[in-house]
């Protein structure tokens, strides 16, 4: 069963992830990294599709489109999932967890007892494995007017020991998506500095690669020391049917792969997450990660 924090709750847990000093009873507004004002109403409703990273570094124009939508219609599924990958048999178990048990992760410990790293990768030189929880929401909001959008978010609730190009994409039956509203963003939060930086993916750049029943972007991952990682997607789709369906899906790689590579794929139902149907001898760098869906009643 979802739920959602109230206004109080969920201030109080943007403002101590964020370090914004929010006080929701004395302020009615607060005004993100890029200056963009958000009310604390606006905050509470986004927040049901967008993860706090995305809040505070939004721009102006993206506070424009998500502002039309109706986030009292939204249609969403989240993953909460744990994954362990061996590097000696170079292999990744996952299974599905429950989000109280995503918020009380803690990272394994090592020989000695002390934690390997609490953010910077969870890796435990006893066993060579790395464990991470991380979390997966596929949203659809009705616009109004001549489409409405689709939003995939992964959230790392610690920081991925291997990093090269990671995909995050998504897949439609009975939809059209429309050209030019797709778009990405990676956003961190840099170690020495605490503030957050971002890379954005274009509609037209190198890293999107465009299907008639979907799209996929490939993302580097950045290799600076940062304390938050967040993967986003968004665009725009149109019903072609009565009862269309959605996929969403983000694959992360365990070895140093190419963005060439990372783009050997098409989109299918037998692929990764539901997505991306890759050859084997890429397929396997992947973690398998499952996939989001929602099926439209």
């Amino acid at each position: 069963m979802k739920c959602y924090l109230n206004i109080y709750q969920k201030l109080i847990a943007f403002a101590s992830l964020l370090s914004v000093a929010l006080v929701p009873s004395l302020v009615s507004a607060m005004t993100n990294q890029n200056g963009v004002v958000v009310t604390d109403e606006e905050v509470k409703e986004f927040s049901k599709v967008y993860s706090p990273e995305y809040i505070y570094t939004m721009t102006q124009d993206d506070y424009d489109r998500i502002s039309q939508y109706d986030f009292d219609n939204i249609r969403q599924v989240e993953k909460y999932v744990m994954s362990t990958y061996n590097s000696v048999t170079d292999t990744t178990t996952e299974v599905l967890i429950s989000e109280e048990d995503y918020n009380n992760f803690v990272p394994m410990v090592s020989m000695n007892g002390e934690a390997e790293n609490e953010l910077n990768g969870v890796y435990d030189h006893a066993t060579d494995t790395e464990t991470q929880v991380k979390k997966l929401t596929l949203s659809y909001m009705t616009v109004g007017g001549n489409y409405d959008s689709v939003s995939l978010t992964l959230v790392w609730k610690y920081i991925p020991q291997y990093r090269s190009f990671d995909v995050i994409g998504v897949r439609g039956e009975g939809f059209t998506f429309r050209n030019g509203s797709q778009t990405g963003r990676q956003i961190y939060k840099i170690k020495s500095t605490g503030e957050f930086d971002y890379v954005r993916y274009a509609w037209n750049g190198t890293n999107i690669k465009k299907f008639n029943d979907g799209f996929g972007i490939s993302m580097n991952i950045v290799n600076t020391d940062i304390l938050q990682l967040s993967i986003s997607l968004d665009c725009d789709v149109v019903p072609t049917k009565e009862y269309p369906m959605l996929f969403g899906s983000y694959q992360h790689v365990q070895h140093n792969i190419t963005l060439a590579q990372s783009q050997n794929y098409t989109l299918g139902g037998a692929g990764l997450g539901g997505v991306f149907v890759y050859p084997y001898s890429i397929s396997q760098y992947f973690d398998g990660m499952a996939g989001a869906s929602i099926v439209f009643r």
